[in-house]
């Protein structure tokens, strides 16, 4: 078998071996849901369709819905290597928005996380590595925000974002007025400073929240870091709450936690210390 033949071969076992493990993920995102008494919804938006997992009626609770939104998921196989189906195999977020234990509640998923790919509209490998920031991810999310909204009947969001989601969650209360409350976690919020401090390549086509921190001065917002994670130390959180200024409504906390574990765990004593978010 010549080289070409055995690369194309092997290109063709991982993309077998992914959309198994797709499959399986998907299902184990449905039984978390599930404990919830939650289902699976995907919401049309422009260039992408997104997960939704939440109440068959989300109910805003004295006018504001939290809105959870997953982290990067699987973007990388290895170091040189994209995934060719960013679904995450263990979905932090889904499981922190489950935790929670509001009706008041739901998860979105990022672009072509948990769906099939013969539902995505617009997914690229760029969707999940330089260009997981980009406007038009931020533009797609906005349209589903708004959506939520009327389903529910909210007047205002609490953005809840891990991670990558943080970032996103981040961008897009730049971006809106009708925010009452920005909490991440673990999130590398200065996303120029992240990439200084692991070495890694720009994320080329990808917004940078620190442009816009000004912005979100008057806001409410929690960032929370893990005192074991090695993917976004505290200092990066710092570094982006430094340019909002000292006069910024910011609550920072610390959790015993690394990167991924173990946030669902410690959730809800989280959730009790930063309080409700604020009603419009």
């Amino acid at each position: 078998m010549s080289r070409l033949s055995v690369f194309w071969f092997l290109a063709l076992v991982v993309l077998g071996l992914t959309a198994c493990a797709s499959v399986d993920t998907d299902a184990n995102a449905l039984a978390i849901a599930r404990t919830a008494r939650w289902g699976k919804t995907v919401l049309g938006t422009t260039p992408y369709r997104l997960a939704l997992f939440g109440p068959a009626q989300p109910r805003a609770d004295n006018g504001v819905l939290t809105v959870y939104i997953e982290g990067d998921g699987l973007a990388w196989l290895d170091t040189a290597m994209p995934s060719p189906d960013p679904t995450p195999r263990n979905a932090v977020a889904l499981k922190m928005a489950v935790a929670d234990g509001r009706s008041s509640v739901v998860y979105l998923a990022r672009p072509c996380q948990f769906l099939l790919q013969r539902d995505w509209t617009r997914c690229d490998v760029e969707d999940w590595t330089s260009g997981r920031f980009s406007a038009a991810i931020i533009s797609s999310f906005e349209q589903a925000l708004d959506q939520l909204k009327a389903r529910s009947g909210a007047t205002a969001l609490e953005l809840v974002g891990y991670s990558g989601g943080g970032v996103v969650a981040t961008l897009l209360a730049e971006r809106r007025s009708d925010v009452a409350r920005l909490v991440t976690v673990a999130a590398p919020l200065d996303v120029g400073a992240w990439i200084k401090h692991h070495d890694v390549s720009p994320l080329k086509g990808s917004l940078d929240p620190v442009q816009g921190a000004d912005r979100l001065k008057p806001l409410p917002q929690v960032h929370i870091t893990g005192r074991k994670d090695k993917v976004v130390p505290a200092a990066i959180v710092e570094s982006f709450v430094r340019r909002e200024g000292k006069d910024a409504p910011v609550k920072r906390m610390e959790a015993d936690a690394s990167h991924e574990c173990c946030w669902d765990e410690k959730w809800p004593a989280l959730r009790r210390q930063m309080g409700d978010a604020p009603h419009p």
